[in-house]
């Protein structure tokens, strides 16, 4: 755990320090509640690197947190492949002696036209960076990242995640539909993706979708289905007026369309 620390934090100098030991060297971790041992650093200007695979987050500043036998890393600022991350990124260790994996926990509020070059820089390029080049976002939405990564050489990084889209604009580029009001949460578990009982407009008619996407072979699958019951009326004004008078009620519509990316 300690190599893994010098390997992956970087730089960067200590601001302030402040250290609180209470009890034998030989009981630490103090389990048993014997005793107490406590670090809170500073730490300006550094980079950190979680992985090999992942971009460093540079430009960071953090609180360092030992408590007993726990690390925390809390973030102040930072930058991670183009995205101000603020206070959103939270590094820790459970058990400094015997974790098997290091978590990282992203928050960050962000222009979702940010989240493609992002993903893109990550190995979930080819999966939810892919999927975004295909459904792209317009405005502020709020997205969190888990990156669970392992401390020996053996076994892979997991991600999970999810967007929180909002009454967000989203451009569908393939077919090239233009959607409003599309509210919903976007999951991720490493290439994985879902947006299950999402809502939208289109045209200013309300209906309800679900996108699903997975790695097929060389390709990434993704499919949309939905269902709208539309007055009649509104889809008149649509059509130039062509129709008016003619027809009335309402309409229910399934949508279905699958693609390769």
């Amino acid at each position: 755990t300690i190599d893994y620390l010098n390997r992956s934090l970087r730089g960067g100098r200590i601001d302030l320090a402040k250290v609180l030991w209470q009890g034998k060297l030989s009981d630490f971790p103090y389990r048993d509640h014997n005793g107490r041992f406590l670090v809170d650093a500073k730490v300006v200007d550094a980079t950190f690197n979680f992985n090999q695979a992942w971009p460093d987050i540079t430009d960071l500043n953090v609180d360092l947190i030992f408590s007993n036998e726990r690390m925390d890393i809390l973030s102040q600022q930072g930058e991670l492949a183009g995205l101000r991350l603020g206070q959103g990124v939270v590094v820790s260790i459970d058990d400094l002696s015997n974790a098997k994996t290091l978590n990282v926990d992203i928050e960050t509020l962000q222009q979702a036209e940010k989240l493609q070059p992002f993903f893109a820089a990550t190995p979930l390029n080819s999966s939810v960076g892919t999927v975004l080049e295909t459904v792209q976002g317009k405005g502020e939405v709020l997205g969190k990242t888990r990156i669970l990564v392992p401390l020996s050489k053996q076994g892979e990084v997991e991600v999970t995640g999810e967007v929180d889209f909002s009454n967000t604009p989203v451009y569908i580029a393939k077919p090239g539909i233009p959607f409003d009001n599309v509210t919903g949460t976007l999951t991720f578990n490493n290439n994985d993706i879902a947006l299950k009982n999402a809502k939208a407009t289109w045209l200013g008619m309300p209906f309800n979708f679900n996108l699903q996407g997975e790695q097929k072979d060389a390709n990434y699958a993704l499919s949309l289905t939905g269902d709208a019951l539309w007055q009649v009326n509104d889809i008149v004004k649509h059509t130039q007026g062509v129709m008016a008078g003619y027809l009335s009620g309402v309409v229910p519509f399934d949508i279905e369309f699958n693609m390769e990316l």
